[in-house]
């Protein structure tokens, strides 16, 4: 079950995906209980940082 949670965590975290669709991404992710609220606001901000470059 582990391995298969982070190979859907994997596909999801697609910083190439459009603004919308990553955040309701990661924001099933939380939901899923599979990464907490401070990994959320990283991977906001990471994602943010990605668009920047």
């Amino acid at each position: 079950m582990k391995i298969a949670n982070e190979k859907k965590t994997e596909m999801l975290l697609n910083f190439d995906l459009n603004e919308e669709h990553f955040m309701g991404n990661i924001q099933w992710l939380l939901n899923m209980k599979l990464i907490d609220k401070t990994e959320l606001e990283e991977l906001k901000s990471e994602y943010k940082l990605k668009q920047l470059i």
